[in-house]
């Protein structure tokens, strides 16, 4: 796969995925529903991106994770643009962090970036 792909993580917070289309960097006041039409208590939403970029020698795989510096991942995903290079997955690592794997079957080092979406929250 050549390009870029950020892909949501979906948890427990159903307000995340108007945030998400937003973007990120945006700072946003709401009051989000928990679900059952009470207060989920939350005053703003901050979103930030944290990358991290790796080198994929040639005809190897390999994989990194980007790390949260604060808050929860909510999403992520990879940017490549090479041919030769396949992306294998792309997911969150526990609640702070996004990894990508990737599969490089050229005669070539190449860079892939990995891309993690990061959300605090206020009371």
């Amino acid at each position: 796969m050549s390009g870029s792909r950020i892909r949501p993580y979906l948890g427990p917070l159903t307000a995340l995925v108007v945030v998400l289309a937003v973007g990120a960097g945006t700072a946003w006041a709401a009051t989000p529903e928990a679900g059952d039409g009470t207060s989920a208590g939350i005053t703003r939403i901050d979103l930030t991106t944290a990358t991290k970029t790796f080198t994929v020698g040639a005809l190897t795989n390999a994989s990194d994770t980007v790390i949260c510096p604060a808050g929860r991942v909510v999403g992520g995903g990879f940017s490549q643009h090479a041919y030769d290079v396949n992306i294998t997955d792309s997911r969150p690592q526990g609640v702070n962090a996004w990894r990508v794997w990737a599969d490089n079957t050229g005669a070539t080092d190449r860079l892939v970036r990995a891309y993690a979406v990061c959300m605090t929250t206020e009371p």
